[in-house]
C-alpha cells in the first residue's frame, strides 16, 4: 500500500511540476496608476488595421472625426503608447506595461482589412459595409464582428476565435491549427469553406456550400433556410433536394438510399425529412426547420501515436536523488535530460457502446538522455555499476543514452463529443520496454589531451593515464555497452489531455540496474505529448 501511495504521489508532483515549466517568469512591466484616462488622436486616412499582442479594439463607423483613435488606460503610461498610419494601416505600439485598462476606440468610415495577432481582440460597435472585406487572424486572436459586405474573406489560424454577424453575398473561410470561425449568424448565398488541423468552421450558406474538410476538422452547416442547397466537396459534386412530405394518417416513412462515389446519402422522408451525406444529416422537420448535424464517431480511438518530449531521471525507492559519494557520479543535470518518443502504430479495442472506453495498444521507440552534472566516465569493465570523475581536461557534455522498443497496454476514458479535437481524455496502464541499445557519450572540449580517472568516493587517483581523441572538430568517445542495466523496463503510466495535445508521465516498477550490480533506483519521465496520427 505504501508503494502505491507513493507511486501515485509521484505521478501529481511530475504532473504539475511539467506544467508549471511551461510557464516563464513575467517581465518586469510599467504598472499602471489606476488613473484610467481617454485622449483623441487624429490620425491620416485609413483602411486597413492591424492588432498585436494584448490590443483590445473597438471599431466605431460613426464620428464626429472620421479618421481617429481614442485611447483610454491609465494616465502614467499614456506617453509610451503610439499610434500610427503607414500604407493605409493603423497599427498600435507601445512598451511593457501593465495597464489597469487599455482599450483603443477607432473611427473610421469604411474598412477593408483586419489583422488580429497574439492575444489581441477586435470588435465592431456598428455594422461594417462595402464591397470587399478580409480578415487574418493568427495566435490567440478574438475577433467579433457585424458586417454587410459582398464578398467576405476570413484566414484563421493557430488558436483564433472568430465570430461573424450579418450579411455577405460570398464567405470563403479558411481556418488551420486549432482556430474557430463561427459565422452561423453571417447569412451568405455562397461558402466556401477550407478546414484543416483541428480547426473548427460553422456557416449559414443559403443556396451554395464547397467544402474541403480535413480528419479532425470541421465544417458545419447552421441556420439554412431553404429546402434546396447544394453541397460541392474537391473532385465530387453531390445536389440532393430535400420535399417535406405532408401529415397524413398513415404515418409512414420512405427511405433511399444512394451513393455516389466515396459519399454515401441517405433520405428519410416522412413527417421529419432526414438527409445523410457522409458523416454528416441535414434534418428537416414539418415546419421547414433545418438542422445540419454531424454523425457521432463509428469506433473508438484513443491518443497513443504521436510524439512525446519531456525529461527524465531516476529516484531511489524513497524518491530521494541524494545518492551518496559512492554513486555521486549519477548526478544529472534535468534540463538536459530529454526524452523523446516516437509512437509509430496504435490499435484500439473499444469496451462500450458509446465508444469513450477502450484498451489502446501500439509500438513505438523511447530514447532516454540521463545527462551526467559532473564529468563522469561511467565503466563498462565491471560486474557493480561503477563510476569516474575525468580530471585534468575540460569536458563539454557526459551523457547516458538509451534506446527502447515500447509496447503499450493503456486503459482510456474519454468524454462523449463527437468531435475527437474536443474530447478530455485520461489514460492509465503499463508500458512494456525492451532495450535495444545503450552507450554513453563524452564530448571533450580539447583534442590531444592528457587525463586521468578519479574514484568519486575517496579522491582517489587511477594509475593510468587516458588521453583525448586527436580531432580538430567534435572530440566524442562514444562506448557501446550494457552497463549492468536491466534488459526490459515496465513503466506504469498516466495521461490526461484534451484534443490532440495532453501531458504524460511514467514511473518504472522495476529497478534500473540489474539486482545486486549498483544502486537500487527506478526511472521517471514527464512531458507533453502530440497524438492524433
Amino acid at each position: 500500500m505504501r508503494k502505491v501511495t507513493s507511486t501515485f504521489l509521484l505521478f501529481i508532483a511530475i504532473m504539475l511540476f511539467t506544467a508549471g515549466s511551461a510557464f516563464s517568469q513575467r517581465n518586469r512591466y510599467i504598472r499602471g496608476d489606476g488613473r484610467i484616462v481617454k485622449s483623441m488622436e487624429t490620425v491620416p486616412a485609413f483602411n486597413q488595421i492591424r492588432a498585436g499582442a494584448a490590443d483590445n479594439i473597438i471599431i466605431l463607423t460613426n464620428g464626429n472625426t472620421p479618421y481617429s483613435v481614442v485611447i483610454q488606460t491609465d494616465e502614467n503610461i499614456l506617453s509610451v503608447i503610439h499610434v500610427s498610419v503607414k500604407n493605409k494601416v493603423l497599427d498600435f505600439s507601445y512598451a511593457d506595461i501593465n495597464p489597469t485598462k487599455l482599450k483603443f476606440y477607432v473611427t473610421v468610415p469604411s474598412l477593408a482589412v483586419v489583422h488580429a495577432s497574439g492575444a489581441s481582440v477586435v470588435k465592431s460597435a456598428d455594422t461594417l459595409g462595402g464591397q470587399v472585406f478580409k480578415v487574418i487572424a493568427s495566435g490567440a486572436a478574438n475577433v467579433n464582428l457585424t458586417l454587410n459586405f459582398q464578398e467576405v474573406v476570413v484566414h484563421a489560424s493557430g488558436a483564433a476565435d472568430l465570430s461573424l454577424t450579418g450579411l455577405a453575398k460570398k464567405l470563403t473561410a479558411v481556418a488551420s491549427g486549432a482556430a474557430d470561425i463561427k459565422a452561423s449568424h453571417l447569412i451568405a448565398d455562397s461558402v466556401f469553406a477550407k478546414a484543416s488541423g483541428a480547426s473548427d468552421i460553422r456557416v449559414n450558406a443559403q443556396k451554395f456550400l464547397s467544402k474541403d474538410v480535413s480528419t479532425a476538422a470541421s465544417v458545419k452547416l447552421v441556420n439554412a433556410s431553404r429546402k434546396t442547397i447544394q453541397v460541392q466537396k474537391p473532385g465530387e459534386r453531390t445536389r440532393v433536394v430535400v420535399y417535406s412530405s405532408p401529415v397524413s394518417a398513415s404515418n409512414w416513412n420512405d427511405t433511399t438510399r444512394v451513393n455516389i462515389g466515396s459519399i454515401h446519402v441517405e433520405v428519410v422522408d416522412g413527417d421529419t425529412t432526414k438527409v445523410t451525406l457522409g458523416s454528416h444529416s441535414l434534418i428537416v422537420d414539418n415546419n421547414g426547420d433545418v438542422k445540419w448535424k454531424r454523425t457521432k464517431p463509428a469506433r473508438f480511438n484513443g491518443h497513443w501515436a504521436g510524439i512525446d518530449l519531456g525529461i527524465n531521471g531516476y529516484f531511489t525507492p524513497g524518491l530521494n536523488t541524494d545518492f551518496g559519494k559512492t554513486y555521486d557520479f549519477l548526478n544529472q543535470r534535468y534540463e538536459k535530460s530529454i526524452n523523446v518518443n516516437v509512437n509509430l502504430f496504435e490499435q484500439n479495442i473499444a469496451f462500450n457502446k458509446a465508444k469513450t472506453i477502450g484498451l489502446v495498444t501500439g509500438v513505438g521507440f523511447s530514447f532516454n538522455n540521463y545527462r551526467f552534472s559532473n564529468p563522469t566516465y561511467l565503466s563498462p569493465d565491471s560486474n557493480q555499476v561503477s563510476g569516474f570523475y575525468m580530471r585534468n581536461v575540460n569536458v563539454r557534455e557526459s551523457k547516458l543514452s538509451l534506446f527502447y522498443l515500447t509496447i503499450p497496454v493503456i486503459f482510456e476514458f474519454q468524454s462523449n463529443n463527437t468531435r475527437r479535437s474536443h474530447r478530455f481524455f485520461v489514460g492509465v496502464g503499463v508500458l512494456i520496454n525492451a532495450r535495444l541499445r545503450s552507450h554513453t557519450k563524452i564530448y571533450f572540449n580539447e583534442p590531444n589531451k592528457q587525463y586521468y580517472l578519479e574514484y568519486p568516493a575517496t579522491g582517489t587517483q587511477l594509475p593510468d593515464y587516458y588521453t583525448t581523441p586527436n580531432r580538430s572538430g567534435r572530440n566524442i568517445v562514444k562506448s557501446v555497452n550494457s552497463f549492468n542495466l536491466q534488459p526490459f523496463r515496465f513503466d506504469a503510466t498516466l495521461r490526461i489531455g484534451y484534443g490532440m495535445i495532453s501531458l504524460y508521465a511514467t514511473y518504472a516498477l522495476n529497478q534500473m540496474f540489474l539486482k545486486g550490480q549498483g544502486l537500487v533506483l527506478n526511472q521517471w519521465s514527464a512531458g507533453i505529448s502530440l497524438s492524433g496520427w
